[in-house]
Order: structure tokens, then C-alpha cells, then sequence
């Protein structure tokens, strides 16, 4: 991880990479208390976050796929 962690940043808990920017947006749903926002890291790893009025908070992960690696 070392320098690629910023002040701030969300790391990505399979391979230590920030999410700034990294991560491919796979799908965006509403619901009563935000919206969930699954991702895909350059690692293969998926996330799904909600995103409520302040800041996003992560609710749910997977390993990545082996023919990501």
C-alpha cells in the first residue's frame, strides 16, 4: 500500500490500491437510505458502498475472480 494510500482515501481491502478513480462503476441502485454503488477495482475485487448524504461506507465485498489475477 505505502505511498499509494492518501490522507483520506478509501483503500481497497484486497490489494491496498485508493479508490480514487480506480475503481469501474458496475451498477447503481436506489434505495430508502441512499443509493448502493457497486465497483470493480484494477484488482478484481467488487465493493458495494452506500452512499448516504455524507460520505460513502463500505457494506460488502468479494474476492476477486481468479482469472483476474
Amino acid at each position: 500500500m505505502g505511498d499509494r494510500a492518501r490522507a483520506g482515501a478509501v483503500t481497497c481491502w484486497a490489494c491496498g490500491w485508493t479508490d480514487e478513480g480506480s475503481e469501474a462503476v458496475v451498477s447503481r441502485h436506489r434505495t430508502s437510505e441512499g443509493e448502493i454503488v457497486w465497483t470493480r477495482c484494477v484488482c478484481g475485487a467488487v465493493r458495494a458502498r452506500l452512499h448516504r448524504f455524507g460520505r460513502a461506507e463500505p457494506v460488502a465485498c468479494a474476492v476477486p475472480p481468479e482469472d483476474w489475477r
